[in-house]
């Protein structure tokens, strides 16, 4: 009974790993070296897992740079009213 449970999660994880696969394919600027991640020793996922952690935050960085730049809005003239409260006996 295990040996069959463990069969269909093999195949289960198997097959999401080619849909996965089919995706990065398909995505243009997308790294294709991704599409065989699982083939890659331990070692290897650790190095390209840290690399991903730098390019995350270069773009976290990037994007929290870009957001500080950006000309603050003004107020607008109209004047806003505040909503009416019902008054409750």
């Amino acid at each position: 009974m295990v040996f069959l449970i463990q069969n269909t999660q093999n195949r289960d994880t198997l097959a999401l790993q080619l849909k996965l696969s089919e995706l990065v394919l398909a995505m243009k600027g997308a790294e294709n070296s991704f599409a065989a991640i699982e083939d890659l020793t331990d070692e290897e996922l650790e190095k390209l897992h840290d690399e991903c952690r730098r390019r995350a935050a270069v773009v976290a960085s990037e994007r929290d740079t870009a957001h500080a730049t950006r000309r603050p809005q003004r107020k607008s003239s109209v004047r806003r009213s505040s909503p009416r409260r019902s008054k409750v006996p």
